[in-house]
Formats: structure tokens, C-alpha cells, sequence
């Protein structure tokens, strides 16, 4: 038996959701395709997906949620949807995480040196979140719609 087979009996999905951090909807949808992707191995099928949706504390709640509800609906995709209204979203998603099998959070990368050295300061503190974390950049046009 080869190594590789050997490991992929031992190993065991992890407890929790698949969490999908919406914080831009480019990368978010390349992130919902992916969750919605992994829940279709027989393994994680009993895992459900949550969308923790940060927003501002004034944001009209009722229509996002009805905007991101026909999203959902449209791309065939079953997902809870959990609206976070506060200042600071990773804290927002930190409190509300819950255990988590994994959480897809989306990320533009800087092009300038300084940039791009404070821009990875704060991906560390998201890698701090529980769980295991999947760093997602959408370079195309995928999305769960097409």
C-alpha cells in the first residue's frame, strides 16, 4: 500500500461548519464555490455552511440578508447566513466563529513592498482564528452564478 493511501485512511475531518468570511463579494463567491465544493465529498456532507457577513452597524440588515438570500438561491447553494454588525470584523467573526472545520476568508494581494508587509500583519492575525483557514484570491471571474 502506498504511503499517500495509508494517510488518507488515517485522517479525520475535522469537528465544526465550513465557515465562509464574506468580506468582499469577489473572493467571497470563489469562497461559497469552494465550501459548497468540499461539502460535496461524501465525508463532508454532514457539515453545514455558514456565512458570517460583518457589516456596518447602520447597514439595512433586511437587505442584505434578502440580496445574499437570492444569491443563495440562485446558485442552488443551502447555507445559514449570519449578519455581524460592528466596527471591527475580525473580531466580529472571532466572537461568532463557533468551532469551525475550516473558514475560507478572501484576500486582495498588496503589489507594494510596504503594503504587502502590512497587509500579511493582519492575514497573521486571521490565521490565529480556530480551525483551519484557506486564504482565497479570486484572480478571475468565478462564481457561483456562471
Amino acid at each position: 500500500m502506498s504511503a499517500s493511501l495509508q494517510d488518507q485512511e488515517n485522517w479525520n475531518v475535522p469537528r465544526g461548519n465550513i465557515n465562509v468570511w464574506w468580506n468582499d463579494a469577489s473572493n467571497t463567491q470563489l469562497s461559497l464555490l469552494m465550501a459548497f465544493l468540499l461539502k460535496q465529498n461524501r465525508e463532508w456532507r454532514d457539515k453545514k455552511i455558514r456565512i458570517l457577513r460583518p457589516v456596518a452597524p447602520r447597514a439595512d440588515m433586511e437587505n442584505i440578508r434578502a440580496e445574499m438570500l437570492e444569491m443563495l438561491k440562485l446558485s442552488r447553494i443551502e447555507a445559514e447566513i449570519i449578519l455581524l454588525p460592528g466596527n471591527e470584523p475580525l473580531a466580529a467573526v472571532r466572537e461568532n466563529l463557533g468551532v469551525s472545520a475550516v473558514l475560507f476568508a478572501g484576500f486582495d494581494p498588496e503589489e507594494e513592498e510596504g503594503s504587502a508587509a502590512r497587509q500579511l500583519k493582519e492575514l497573521e492575525k486571521v490565521m490565529q482564528l480556530p480551525g483551519d483557514i484557506i486564504l482565497v484570491h479570486n484572480a478571475g471571474e468565478v462564481s457561483p452564478l456562471d
